[in-house]
């Protein structure tokens, strides 16, 4: 029993993992191409944070939306 189980666990994985999985449209491969090896918060995700999430959860307390409030982490 404890053979067959290992036989059908390994079998599984073995099917899982050798799928390349889903196409992915070509704007995305060429965007994963460009992504770095290492992300560097204040290079790569600060921007981001600034840009998009301060807006409404910044210092300004007439604009926090949610309760959640980037400055104060």
């Amino acid at each position: 029993m404890f053979k067959s189980t290992n036989y059908l666990v390994f079998s599984l994985a073995l099917v899982l993992f050798s799928c390349g999985g889903p196409d992915l449209p070509e704007d995305v491969e060429l965007a994963y191409e460009k992504l770095p090896e290492k992300v560097d918060f204040n290079q790569h995700v600060k921007p981001i944070l600034s840009d998009k999430c301060f807006i409404c959860h910044g210092p300004d307390k007439a604009k926090i939306k949610g309760g959640l409030q980037l400055h104060d982490t």
